[in-house]
């Protein structure tokens, strides 16, 4: 296995100066960029129950959002927040069927949602349709007469 050379400098507790020291052995697979290709930008295997639950929240939030949800951004952030979700609601099951969770984490969940949502603005019940206009109104109703 190749070592890479990293220079650590020390402080001096005699006099508070900096002494640099000889260069110390680091492994490189501790290396921020060292990860393996394949696991590096993997999230959420979508073969389990809450993937597939995550792959719909995401569908249905961005449905929701229209447009919006094309920006790299609030897609990022309708990700977090069905993965939340996702495992707040796997949370909420297991303790309803009395299975030892941690309350905290749980309650750490359902708060990261609701700060996502309120964030989204998908907190607030889409807005209605507009109404039909007065002409259109009068066609359905008395049919194509004037």
């Amino acid at each position: 296995m190749a070592l890479n050379a990293v220079r650590v400098n020390v402080r001096s507790t005699s006099d508070g100066q900096i002494m640099p020291l000889d260069t110390a052995a680091v492994p490189p697979r501790y290396g921020v960029d060292c990860a393996p290709a394949g696991r590096r930008n993997k999230r959420v295997d979508g073969r389990t129950k809450t993937a597939r639950r995550v792959k719909q929240l995401v569908a249905g939030y961005s449905r929701r959002l229209g447009g919006l949800a094309c920006d790299p951004v609030v897609h990022t952030d309708i990700v977090k927040l069905a993965e939340h979700e996702a495992v707040a609601e796997e949370l909420r099951g297991c303790l309803l069927r009395h299975e030892p969770i941690d309350h905290a984490v749980l309650n750490q969940h359902e708060r990261a949602v609701r700060r996502l949502r309120t964030a989204l603005a998908l907190d607030r019940l889409p807005e209605p349709p507009p109404p039909p206009s007065l002409d259109s109104y009068r066609r359905a109703k008395h049919g194509a007469t004037p």
